[in-house]
């Protein structure tokens, strides 16, 4: 699980997600103020960061874990 792991980050700096997340935080940390917690961070960009991931990275990550799923039962 570690390779999907990394191919999903991969793929999402490609894409410039982690940017554009990165930059999403400092706008709420700027609304909100510096006493924001990570919850409220967290509460603030979760939903946006989920909808942002391109719908190419997430069918990749897909494909390689239903790879990984049968690769593991033909080993059985």
């Amino acid at each position: 699980m570690d390779g999907l792991k990394e191919l999903m980050e991969r793929r999402l700096n490609e894409a410039g997600w982690r940017i554009d997340m990165m930059s999403k935080c400092r706008e709420v940390v700027q609304a909100k103020g510096s006493g924001t917690s990570f919850e409220m961070l967290f509460q603030s960009i979760r939903q946006l960061g989920k909808d942002q991931v391109p719908k190419e990275i997430k069918d990749d990550v897909l494909h390689h874990i239903k790879y990984c799923y049968e690769d593991e039962l033909k080993e059985k």
